[in-house]
């Protein structure tokens, strides 16, 4: 089996953060930051000099993570921040925030430039009959200053409202009608494009911490991911988000938004036990106009899609939102809300079996992550337990054979891999795995006998990963499954979930 290599690191930081809090979310940030390098160089199976190479490597990373689109930093801006490329790493192990202080000031203007040029020019209509380019070069490069930023929007924001233009026009021949229509689809598609550009600029405006904390995030998550692509920083949010994808229970509202014919959102229906059902006050029917998270401005997502709404509300798992909604008999209301964990575990991450009649007849079970049971270390709840279920009932139709699905399976629990594959064998080792230390370890499946021991054939393709790829290996080396698809993605390495702490024995 290939090594398994670290390391997801997490910040645990106050849920709620004041706008004169600034300065403790640069003083948390630079402690993290210089944390994060110690972390790496006591635990990573591969560590790095943090010099001037690192520090180009962070530099390079949190442009990127800040600014991807490369329309908000100008060249003059980036120029302001060049000196600290190849000193980043005396930023970090002095724990200093000149860096950060200088580029969330630069961010800041940035944004709120970025939305009175996006009002200014979408408030007149555009001229169809002038011939302009947009080319890769000015895609792909930062503005030179505030001026060509202004021009680099004007052409990103047409050639959207172009775009959308043209499927409304495209099948109208007679050139009166085309005007008519080009006029009316230029007022519709300025209005959505720019609602939803502000919706972008408020998010980030109004994220739980605002802007310090966002490009704080991004500062960390930099460091850590230059170790390798899957080492992390997370915070508490980031990490309840990750873990419920392997099995503990989702922080919701408990409602789900579905967009009709005609583009509008309401609420669909409300989980019950939830948050949202026992405050009493919200309907299916319900329309969301605003949110507001406690100690910030209100967000407007009148015009805003239901995913981007969804977006928004997954920001934060622990601070209060106001939700301002217009009732089916058009009042206003504003109700306050407070995430709670899920009430109903949800089906759609759950193991799943079917019978596939023919000549033959065979089991199928979909597999769609490999989850763990968080509230009960015995793990009766886990997948390995919930495939063993399906499996026997099955047998009990007699099938000849079994289909174990692991596409789109992105992994998950290793020990529930593990139990997994001992389903399936008598006993023996299932992978090995190698740290820093010059010893590999081997993980085994202790149990003897096996619930199925007729043939397997496990389907896998280019989304199937981790866990998953360590479950198909370990069974085609023991002869014992059939892996059917295309090839897999190729993640040879593991990870740990870590508090911020260089004291921590990685052997408790």
């Amino acid at each position: 089996m290939p090594p398994f290599r670290l390391l997801i690191i997490y910040l645990l930081f106050s849920t709620t953060l004041l706008f004169g809090q600034s300065q403790s979310v640069l003083q948390k940030a630079t402690s993290d930051a210089y944390i994060i390098t110690r972390m790496a160089d006591k635990f990573h199976v591969k560590p790095k000099i943090v010099n001037e190479e690192f520090s180009n490597e962070v530099y390079k990373a949190i442009l990127k993570r800040v600014d991807d689109s490369r329309l908000l930093l100008t060249q003059e801006d980036l120029n302001k921040l060049e000196p600290f490329r190849y000193s980043l790493h005396k930023e970090i192990l002095g724990k200093k925030s000149g860096f950060l202080q200088l580029i969330i000031n630069i961010y800041t203007e940035r944004l709120q430039q970025a939305d009175t040029m996006a009002e200014n020019i979408l408030k007149l209509p555009f001229k169809y009959s002038i011939a302009e380019k947009y080319t890769v070069n000015e895609d792909s490069t930062h503005p030179l200053n505030v001026a060509a930023m202004r021009l680099k929007l004007y052409k990103k924001l047409k050639y959207t409202v172009v775009s959308n233009v043209v499927l409304v026009v495209k099948d109208c021949k007679d050139p009166v009608k085309q005007k008519k229509l080009i006029d009316s689809a230029d007022i519709l598609f300025r209005k959505k494009t720019l609602n939803a550009f502000r919706l972008t600029i408020q998010k980030e405006q109004q994220s739980p911490g605002g802007i310090a904390q966002l490009i704080c995030n991004d500062y960390c998550k930099s460091i850590a991911a230059i170790y390798d692509p899957h080492s992390a920083y997370m915070t508490i949010t980031d990490r309840e988000n990750f873990e419920s994808q392997i099995g503990k229970k989702n922080m919701v509202f408990g409602f789900n938004l579905e967009e009709d014919e005609d583009g509008n959102i309401s609420i669909n229906n409300l989980q019950p036990g939830s948050a949202a059902f026992k405050s009493g006050l919200l309907n299916k029917g319900d329309k969301i106009i605003a949110i507001q998270w406690e100690g910030a401005k209100p967000i407007d997502v009148s015009k805003a899609s239901a995913a981007e709404i969804g977006d928004i509300l997954e920001q934060h798992n622990h601070a209060k939102a106001t939700l301002t909604i217009v009732k089916q008999d058009g009042t206003k209301r504003q109700v306050e809300l407070a995430k709670q964990k899920e009430t109903e575990d949800v089906e759609d991450n759950k193991v799943k079996s079917y019978l596939l009649k023919g000549d033959k007849t065979i089991g199928y079970i979909s597999l769609p992550s490999f989850y763990e049971d968080w509230e009960d270390k015995v793990s009766i709840n886990g997948c390995a337990n919930d495939v063993a279920k399906e499996i026997l009932k099955l047998k009990k139709e007699n099938i000849d054979g079994l289909v174990l699905d692991l596409r789109y399976n992105g992994g998950g629990s290793v020990n529930e891999a593990v139990d997994l594959a001992g389903i399936f064998i008598d006993a023996g080792p299932i992978a090995q795995i190698k740290t820093r230390e010059a010893k590999p370890f081997t993980l085994k499946d202790m149990n003897r006998g096996t619930i199925f021991d007729g043939p397997i054939s496990i389907l896998v393709n280019g989304f199937s990963a981790s866990a998953s790829e360590l479950l198909a290996g370990a069974l085609q080396d023991y002869n014992r499954a059939l892996i059917v698809g295309s090839p897999t993605y190729g993640k040879a390495t593991g990870q740990r979930i870590l508090p911020l702490d260089t004291t921590i024995d990685l052997n408790k």
